[in-house]
């Protein structure tokens, strides 16, 4: 079975913060939410129970799972014990995969991710979760987009 195609969409801030109390810490973003709906229609959407749990249903348009070591069902939603599993298991759909958060489930990825989506918001705000550090020499900015108070960056992994 050909593996998917894994992709990291994330919303941040120019430090990497990424979350504040379990939700964003910024008022909704119009601008990143369309770009988070267009960059994740019709794929396999991963995400930690947590961050399942901030948006509180699964997302329409796209296949759900949510890793989970203590729950085994949630209406909607496929839930596997871990990102491997999860990696496996949306393999078996033939869609990619993008990987949504949280901070875990962004570290466990970034050695396999093929690209990232990441959206910076401009602004201060306060929080107490942060995007994991990376190896940014092991992408490449291949696509750069500019809104308000807002910059859309595509990273591709270069290829070794």
């Amino acid at each position: 079975m050909k593996m998917p195609v894994v992709t990291i969409v994330a919303g941040m801030t120019r430090d990497g913060l990424i979350g504040r109390g379990n939700s964003l810490p910024w008022e909704h973003h119009a601008q990143d939410m369309a770009s988070f709906r267009s960059i994740t229609a019709g794929k396999t959407v991963i995400m930690g129970r947590a961050t399942f749990d901030s948006i509180g249903h699964p997302l329409p348009e796209r296949k759900n799972i949510v890793l989970s070591r203590t729950h085994t069902g949630i209406a909607g939603c496929d839930v596997c014990a871990s990102l491997p599993e999860a990696l496996e298991l949306a393999a078996s759909y033939g869609q990619d995969v993008c990987i949504i958060g949280g901070a875990s489930v962004y570290e466990q990825a970034l050695p396999l991710a093929d690209a990232l989506y990441l959206s910076f918001i401009d602004g201060q705000y306060s929080g107490d979760t942060f995007f994991p550090e990376f190896d940014d020499h092991a992408f490449e900015i291949t696509d750069q987009s500019r809104g308000n108070n807002y910059i859309l960056a595509t990273l591709k992994r270069k290829q070794t």
